[in-house]
């Protein structure tokens, strides 16, 4: 996607480019999450790949994050993934499906491999404390920094950054 216009103003023309995680189950299962685009230059999609052979063999992609919001495609980018357990896994990625400079941060969960997955937790719900931030979401992803792990006591803790442009200034929200 374009990142030098009105989705992302002032951040690197490669910035959205081939971002992936990747997660391993205590069984050996591998859960793999791309952000990619079947068409150039238009929108970004999350995709999911597993393996329950160690990686000799992946199924076909499957789509995480929503395509379309009304009449333009969606940049869904930066996912991070994690496990928690046998077949438990934790996905965090950043979208624009609220319009530009809305992004948010979403969180998706399988305690099945991959086969089913919960529908999208909002988590990045501040409305206020700094400038770029506002009831729609925030203006633009700060860098490029995201992460998610699983903690002892079971539950999940992600990071990211958000800012007013890729360029800053921004900050690391929890």
């Amino acid at each position: 996607p374009d990142c030098q216009g009105p989705a992302n103003p002032s951040c690197r023309l490669d910035h959205f480019a081939g971002l992936n995680a990747l997660a391993r189950d205590p069984a050996g299962n591998i859960a793999y999450v791309y952000a990619g685009s079947r068409q150039p230059q238009d929108g970004e999609l999350i995709f999911l790949v597993t393996s329950s052979d160690g990686g000799a063999t992946w199924t076909d992609p499957r789509r995480l994050s929503p395509p379309r919001a009304g009449d333009r495609r969606v940049i869904a980018v930066f996912p991070a993934i994690a496990s928690g357990g046998v077949g438990d896994f934790r996905l965090v990625y950043m979208d624009n499906r609220m319009g530009a400079k809305s992004w948010n941060n979403w969180y998706r969960s399988t305690t099945d491999g991959g086969a089913t997955w919960t529908t999208d937790v909002l988590l990045s719900d501040a409305t206020g404390g700094a400038g770029y931030i506002h009831p729609g979401g925030f203006d633009a992803d700060y860098g490029d920094y995201q992460g998610v792990a699983v903690m002892d006591n079971g539950k999940t803790i992600a990071t990211w950054g958000a800012g007013y442009s890729y360029w800053g200034p921004g900050g690391t929200w929890i």
